[in-house]
């Protein structure tokens, strides 16, 4: 006979084989019925992972996938330590073109710089972002 292995929720493995310690055919058969069916159970609640909830916008009720809400949470977070690693004043630059809608135009006329300028620290910040990310 061959022995069959059954593994846990908890991960615990088991091998059991009919005809040693006490396990019969038909021990077997409900065992490979309550494995089925936990299949089945653990299929559904991955199902269930994509919960979705409803909430009300300007543009009235939208239905939002939460696993894109906690995927979004985390890309800003990873962005924000990414972020963290610059210089203050490559931290200044991001906040205020990015965060409070300066334009670059405005920025490089507060810090007395040309956009060009402006936009060459960009692409280093970017660069190293990307490299952090």
């Amino acid at each position: 006979m061959k022995y069959e292995r059954y593994e846990s929720v908890d991960g615990t493995v088991y091998k059991a084989e009919p005809g040693k310690d006490g396990i019969t055919e038909d021990d077997m058969r409900d065992l490979r019925r309550i494995a089925k069916s936990s299949q089945k159970t653990e299929a559904k609640v991955k199902k269930l992972d994509t919960v979705s909830i409803e909430v009300v916008t300007e543009d009235g009720w939208q239905e939002l996938d939460v696993s894109v809400i906690v995927e979004e949470q985390d890309e800003y977070s990873r962005l924000h330590t990414a972020i963290a690693t610059l210089a203050p004043e490559q931290q200044h630059l991001i906040h205020a073109v990015y965060f409070e809608d300066v334009s670059v135009s405005d920025y490089a006329h507060q810090v007395g710089v040309t956009r060009r300028t402006i936009y060459k620290q960009l692409e280093k910040i970017f660069a190293k972002i990307k490299k952090n990310l």
